[in-house]
């Protein structure tokens, strides 16, 4: 799942009318802009405590490995942020890989390509964060200025069609395999009570000649056959009597 697609599924499955979900956040605009942040979820509404929680994306076990070799470069974000998170698919990151002070949310997909977000740590609550900088809220305000939902709600249903085409793929390659792995048996099968091998290019013709010839007389046409042999039998008979009554044409006569 690419990137995009799982923050757009995060802000689905998350967002309302309190919470904002705003991905591609940086710790601050201009030459100050060292880090990057996948995601910010901001909530809004004081009723349910106005806080800042920081995402980071890992599609791969290669890049959650590289995460865990580079923990640091998320604190240039997370020192602003009351909790912080790992979001990705399920398996990529094993419950007891997810260092402390980190929640985990797993991305799941189901044979109907339903995607479906599974809070399997939830984030425990940072220390008292850093007061938020206008270094800070500027990149939080470009990035939310850059993110235009249509769009990736269309890349998103696009992802999705792509997923429903492979599926109708791959059924149609295993329903051809198993037509091919019967045709396959049943020649064999033939070939074996036949005797006759059919991949024998000049063979062929003869086979389907016979088989024809059998499959319109049936039994009639092979009787057919052995009473011209036996006619032809019995003329080769009388032929060699009449040869042998042959007169001599080396004897005179007068």
């Amino acid at each position: 799942m690419k990137e995009s697609e799982a923050i757009e599924l995060l802000r689905y499955k998350v967002g309302d009318e309190g919470v904002l979900v705003v991905g591609q956040v940086g710790n601050s605009t201009g030459h100050r802009h060292r880090r990057t942040a996948d995601a910010l979820m901001i909530q809004t509404w004081p009723s349910r405590g106005l806080t800042i929680t920081g995402v980071e994306y890992k599609a791969t076990r290669g890049d959650w490995r590289s995460e865990l070799r580079n923990g640091s470069k998320a604190e240039a974000i997370a020192a602003y942020c009351h909790y912080w998170l790992v979001l990705a698919p399920k398996g990529v990151v094993p419950l007891e890989e997810v260092p402390g002070g980190w929640g985990l949310y797993e991305l799941h997909k189901t044979d109907k390509q339903v995607r479906l977000l599974r809070t399997k740590a939830p984030p425990p609550k940072l220390d008292p964060p850093t007061p938020i900088d206008m270094g800070f809220l500027a990149a939080i305000l470009r990035a939310r200025e850059k993110y235009r939902p249509e769009d990736a709600r269309i890349e998103v249903e696009l992802n999705r069609r792509d997923d429903i085409r492979k599926a109708q793929l791959d059924e149609r390659v295993k329903r051809r395999t198993r037509d091919y792995e019967k045709l396959k048996k049943s020649i064999a099968d033939f070939e074996a009570a036949s005797g006759v091998d059919i991949s024998i290019a000049w063979r062929n013709e003869r086979i389907g000649e016979n088989l024809k010839k059998h499959l319109e007389y049936g039994t009639d046409f092979w009787q057919q056959i052995e009473n011209q042999h036996s006619d032809a039998l019995r003329i080769v008979e009388v032929l060699d009597s009449v040869l042998q009554d042959k007169p001599d044409t080396n004897e005179r006569t007068d």
